[in-house]
């Protein structure tokens, strides 16, 4: 298979980012963890004092949801809007049984042709396999169970999710909410940007009985978010429109909206518009009950595409904006303002069933709100320190403090006592990677079969996936039961 070469600093790949609610998508401020800290849609980093993470983890959120399926946050009412899928998971997905991936490095087929094959880690029997089912076969041809196709499963951008007892695959094309090209490259652009198409699949839990439920339109893009209940499943659809100001063609979304989609059926019924018309480019983060989770950057006044893509005059927008998290619901349309934070300094947040937390570097600490009643409460204080909330574990924050070593600090969301794990990876010393939160377990990434390469650089050949339990992951204790890999694992 393909070899990775990870480029670390100090035992693991930091990237200085700018974080504003809009900079994952900002071509000026953007790097190489942006995406990381800011594309993910149940938690993000904001403001203008900058953030720093590692490559490599996927976040997930304490519990499963109802129906099994992996999800950003646990309803704990058991019912209503909750998250199957964004873009920091694209590609996994789990149950309490196993964890399913789909490889974003498509290789060579025995007939030519591309493809990823999908794999399944069991929890039970602590083995790997090729989710395929067919007797003899050697998974590499057209007719492995497991196989997708890289003309139909564009790499890198499949969203993959557990809903009603069944294994689904987003097929998207990658799109961005707003960017900008030379003009040079406009027409390539945007002939690509006509010829996209998502589909949405179904299939058994293991792997067999695929078909597509859904084609969406051909001229829309489809954002990396899926939502879920008992309705459906929930995406957000958007067009895309050029302008060409000087030498440059800028590409924004318009007329963005949430759709839901019948699992049985795949009739597509337009729920809302998120075209809301304050001047606000509103990010889901999540939903709870009937009404979704917004987040937004109000920088205070009208600007320019020309502003907005220049280093210097975004940085000061960003230090004089108020970062604004507001519900939408969906039956009536009315948005309803929850908290608001100044960007002065770094912000970051998490969606956790019905509540809010907000941590600030301004600040030293860690806030709730209650979605539903607008109370709000202190978690913790921590003067003189930031704590950058990276995932969560049971009823605990699993966070990074300001010294941004490749420990974690695990905070309890009910009584505010903040607790010190010295686990890191076992053979780099980076940050262990959280790929699924189960009931009584984590999976994480606790080791790799790594060749330095030169330069402060690894050739990572394997990634060790173990399971571990919540006490000894908080406590520090390293009993890891392995996973017996076949693939290279990401």
């Amino acid at each position: 298979g393909k070899i990775v070469t990870w480029i670390v600093t100090a035992g693991m790949l930091l990237s200085l980012v700018s974080c504003g609610q809009n900079s994952a998508y900002h071509p000026g401020l953007q790097s190489l963890g942006a995406d990381i800290l800011n594309g993910d849609d149940s938690m993000q980093a904001t403001g203008a004092g900058g953030a720093v993470a590692s490559t490599g983890t996927q976040g997930t959120d304490a519990g499963m949801t109802k129906d099994g399926g992996t999800a950003r946050h646990t309803d704990a009412s058991g019912g209503g809007l909750y998250l199957l899928a964004s873009q920091k998971q694209q590609g996994v997905c789990y149950t309490q049984d196993g964890y399913y991936y789909l490889p974003g490095q498509p290789e060579s087929l025995s007939d030519g042709s591309y493809g990823s094959r999908l794999m399944y880690m069991d929890f039970a029997t602590l083995q790997e396999v090729y989710l395929c089912s067919n007797a003899g076969c050697n998974h590499n041809s057209a007719d492995c169970q497991a196989l997708c196709l890289y003309d139909e499963f564009p790499p890198f951008t499949a969203l993959l999710f557990v809903y009603q007892d069944a294994l689904w695959i987003l097929s998207r094309e990658g799109e961005d909410n707003s960017m900008y090209v030379d003009s040079t490259e406009s027409v390539s652009l945007g002939s690509k940007m006509k010829e996209m198409e998502s589909v949405l699949y179904r299939m058994n839990l293991d792997g067999t009985n695929r078909r597509k439920v859904h084609t969406f339109e051909q001229n829309v893009a489809v954002e990396d978010l899926v939502l879920g209940d008992e309705e459906g499943i929930y995406v957000v659809e958007k067009e895309v429109a050029a302008k060409q100001e000087g030498t440059h063609t800028y590409y924004t979304s318009m007329s963005r909206r949430l759709v839901r989609v019948k699992p049985d059926t795949g009739q597509e019924t337009q729920v809302c518009s998120l075209d809301i018309g304050d001047g606000i480019q509103w990010n889901i983060l999540g939903g709870y009950g009937n009404e979704l989770l917004l987040s937004g950057t109000d920088y205070g006044r009208a600007y320019t595409q020309e502003e907005y893509y220049d280093d210097d005059t975004y940085k000061t927008l960003l230090e004089n904006s108020v970062e604004i998290y507001a519900s939408l619901d969906l039956d009536s349309g009315q948005k309803t303002e929850r908290y608001r934070i100044y960007n002065r300094e770094e912000n970051c947040d998490r969606l956790v069933g019905h509540t809010l937390y907000v941590s600030s570097r301004e600040g030293g600490g860690i806030k709730a709100i209650d979605l539903d009643t607008g109370a709000e409460r202190t978690v913790c204080v921590a003067e003189g320190n930031y704590y950058y909330i990276w995932d969560v574990v049971g009823d605990k924050l699993c966070c990074k403090d300001q010294s941004w070593d490749s420990t974690f600090y695990y905070i309890d969301m009910n009584t505010g006592t903040v607790s010190h794990s010295p686990l890191v990876n076992l053979s780099l010393g980076w940050s262990l990677e959280f790929k699924a939160v189960l009931d009584q377990d984590v999976l994480v990434v606790y080791d790799y079969d790594a060749v330095a390469s030169g330069f402060g650089g690894y050739e990572i050949k394997r990634f060790q996936y173990g399971l571990i339990s919540k006490e000894d992951l908080v406590a520090g204790n390293g009993n890891y039961r392995k996973i017996q890999m076949v693939g290279r694992g990401e």
